[in-house]
């Protein structure tokens, strides 16, 4: 049978390596288990308004290649491709992954 000094030694080593950063992490993870449960549904993407694509940032969607606000082209050339999004003017949504979709349960919001 166990006595009352084990429950009081298993007390102390307790609050000994619990603190409250670790109840804030214990919390934070219940917290998102619970959202995930509870949503279940997708969500559109708020970045690309769930088209999955957004325009390259690199050649502001025009697909050629630029440095600034100048054009790498050439008369007998032509324009050079974006190297980024091959011509395309657009790449894959960052914040959805391409999909045009996110889970209801992560952070809304849009990265720059």
């Amino acid at each position: 049978m166990r006595s009352f000094e084990d429950d009081d030694s298993l007390a102390k080593d307790f609050e000994r390596f619990a603190g409250p950063s670790r109840y804030k992490k214990a919390s934070d993870h219940l917290d998102l288990v619970w959202n995930v449960a509870k949503s279940r549904q997708p969500e559109a993407c708020g970045c690309c308004s769930g088209s999955g694509v957004r325009e390259c940032k690199f050649c502001r969607g025009t697909g050629a290649m630029m440095l600034g606000d100048m054009y790498f082209c050439s008369l007998a050339l032509g324009c050079k491709q974006c190297p980024v999004c091959r011509a395309k003017g657009q790449v894959a949504c960052s914040h959805c992954k391409g999909t045009g979709f996110r889970a209801g349960w992560m952070e809304p919001g849009c990265p720059l």
